[in-house]
């Protein structure tokens, strides 16, 4: 693997100087006047350049030397209004991907920033805010992150976060960081290497130090930023020295009991906490994304039902008491049994059955208690929802619902509230926007937006929290970034990221972990909440090599299935480790669009707008609802087990 990992370095470094060192021999020519076809006109000054270097630089360069070509074999280039040196140093970048210009005063290479991106030479923005910050990195933070936004220019800001990322021990010590933007802060401090980082005493020094840039205006922020920080890898010593030092911590009681629930889950018990049995949860599966009905929250020491306090320089732990969701209608107790709601499944007798395997379907007997949950888009692109009741044999009235997003949402249900998460709007650009739907209220309620913008993510629901894993981010690059939504206090967090990039991810719940499935790839992870790291699981067979595959969980094993046609389902164990392929029976989904289980049944969103059940002790597929005309694009499936006072058509 090292030797590999060498040939590879080696074979790119190789690469690097073919490259330098062609440009630089056509930067040769252009200053001989060699095989030269096209004249830049710069004020007095004319430089002499090659239309193929020019126009693989820049698009503007090329679609006037494309038209320009037309017309005769030289073109000549009229930029009066361009400095000569600025555009000499901007055609050095052009020939060798890079340049050192002679002034290299701060407003100099400002100006060749503008011009280049003017000139849509994108790239070199970029590198001229490298060097920038390589030599005035203090002064210079807070100008060009004000030169990114004004020009809009991703990558010059993507520049400054991973600047800021990788030196953040001595960014909060500049003169410029205390005038950062909230915004700003929050974007830096959003990024998954701050997240998993060992230390985080250096991302709550510049927390502190940019709130005392203007104490009087910036001290209420202080509950805002420090859930980006993870508290349990704050060293002792700093956290103690905080509390006895520093007069903001001191004010501060809310920091300090976080302070208190961080350390007293420094350290954690090396094996699983044994949970009590309380009954189910509703779970949802969007796209790939499939959830476990997991058991009702345990006194924890990281538990919302854990109260902890300071006394002198001890932690105190109290009784727990109840803890009321910020969401209406949906109370959480801490402790304590709730009834289950599961139904027996549904057992195929043998007329069933031999209607199964000649391929017609049976429509869903009444007697389930759960019901189905569809969303998507009707012919209008207007994001709507239905349920259907198996007692009422029936579908709900449609709610519309108003979403910045139009497509690539993740979705999941918890306790009567839809939680719409992220997606691209009409032009393509990334979301961070959280939407609550409340199915009874038929309203939508406040919540607090994501810190990452993406698109196409993993989602998990888990007791009160919800996991968003990987997805587009907002260059429309696959991510590792992983967040955590907690109902209970509309906060998120920043958790330590995958160890691949992935999008379209299956994400499920089962034994405490959340499984990562799929997603452009056949390895598999799983993060432990215990040890808060991530782990390389089973991959998936090679059958499902390059293929959507969609996850569910039932029976403490996670099933697996390819889009198209599943005749075959997929088994993971845990115990063991491994993948094992089952046949199913009777005719499967032409192209699934989402998954759903609940206790023996996995209910498939099909996309020829039905919903099909597979019953998992026969392995056949049984049941099938059809799904009330006006969706067009139906993507989501939701499991409710709980009781809703919903409308229902007649």
């Amino acid at each position: 693997m090292d030797k590999a990992a060498d040939r590879n370095r080696l074979s790119g470094r190789c690469r690097g100087k073919f490259a330098y060192e062609t440009g630089s021999a056509m930067n040769n020519l252009r200053w001989e006047g060699h095989l030269v076809d096209v004249s830049v006109v710069c004020g007095p000054r004319t430089l002499p350049a090659h239309r193929l270097v020019l126009a693989s630089s820049s698009p503007f360069f090329e679609n006037l030397l494309i038209e320009d070509s037309k017309k005769g074999p030289n073109t000549t280039l009229d930029l009066e209004d361009v400095d000569a040196d600025t555009m000499e140093t901007l055609l050095d970048y052009m020939y060798k991907g890079q340049a050192r210009p002679a002034n290299v005063d701060t407003d100099h290479m400002i100006n060749l920033m503008t011009t280049g991106h003017l000139l849509q030479i994108y790239v070199a923005g970029r590198y001229f805010c490298e060097s920038l910050l390589h030599m005035r990195p203090c002064r210079n933070l807070a100008l060009l992150w004000d030169w990114a936004e004004e020009f809009d220019s991703l990558e010059v800001e993507q520049t400054l976060i991973d600047y800021m990322v990788k030196n953040i021990h001595m960014v909060w010590k500049y003169r410029d960081f205390g005038s950062l933007s909230l915004d700003r802060l929050t974007t830096v401090l959003s990024q998954p290497a701050l997240a998993s980082a060992e230390n985080q005493d250096d991302l709550l020094n510049a927390v502190l130090a940019w709130i005392k840039h203007d104490l009087s205006e910036r001290k209420t922020k202080i509950n805002v930023l420090t859930p980006f920080i993870s508290l349990q890898r704050l060293s002792m010593d700093f956290v103690q020295q905080l509390m006895t030092e520093e007069p903001l911590v001191q004010s501060c009681l809310q920091l300090i009991k976080r302070f208190a629930s961080g350390q007293c889950q420094i350290e954690k018990p090396k094996k699983p906490i044994a949970l009590p049995s309380t009954g189910s949860e509703s779970v949802l599966v969007f796209k790939q994304k499939s959830l476990e009905r997991t058991p009702k929250p345990c006194a924890s020491a990281c538990g919302p039902s854990s109260n902890w306090s300071v006394s002198g320089s001890r932690l105190v732990h109290s009784e727990p008491v109840k803890s009321t969701s910020f969401l209406a209608g949906s109370t959480i107790q801490s402790a304590g049994k709730r009834p289950s709601s599961r139904t027996p499944s549904h057992k195929v007798s043998s007329k069933e059955r031999e209607a199964t395997s000649s391929g017609s379907f049976i429509v869903a007997a009444p007697q389930r208690s759960h019901q189905l949950l569809v969303a998507g888009r009707d012919d209008a692109n207007r994001f709507v929802l239905q349920v259907y009741s198996f007692k009422k044999c029936g579908w709900s009235e449609r709610d519309e619902i108003s979403v910045p997003s139009s497509s690539q949402e993740a979705l999941t249900y918890r306790t009567g509230n839809v939680f719409i998460i992220g997606g691209e709007d009409e032009r393509g650009a990334k979301l961070r926007d959280v939407v609550i739907y409340n199915l009874s209220m038929r309203e939508v309620l406040d919540a607090a937006p994501m810190r990452v913008a993406r698109s196409s993510a993993g989602i998990a629901l888990h007791r009160h929290l919800i996991y968003i894993v990987g997805g587009f981010s907002r260059f429309g690059k696959p991510m590792t970034h992983v967040e955590c939504y907690n109902t209970e206090r509309n906060t998120w967090q920043i958790l330590p990221a995958i160890k691949e990039k992935r999008t379209d991810p299956g994400l499920a719940i089962l034994n405490e972990r959340v499984y990562l499935i799929g997603g452009d790839t056949r390895r598999c992870e799983y993060y432990d909440p215990l040890t808060e790291v991530w782990h390389t699981s089973a991959p998936l067979p090679e059958q499902l090599r390059q293929l959507s595959v969609f996850v569910a969980v039932d029976d403490n094993r996670l099933f697996a299935f390819r889009c198209y046609r599943p005749n075959n389902m997929y088994c993971y164990e845990p115990g063991s480790n491994h993948w094992q392929m089952h046949k199913t029976f009777g005719p499967p989904p032409e192209v699934i669009r989402a998954l759903a289980s609940t206790a023996g049944e996995i209910w498939a969103l099909d996309k020829s707008n039905r919903v099909i059940m597979l019953n998992t002790k026969t392995s056949c597929w049984e049941l099938s609802v059809p799904i009330p005309s006006g969706f067009s694009k139906p993507f989501h499936l939701a499991i409710i087990e709980d009781a809703l006072k919903l409308k229902f058509k007649k």
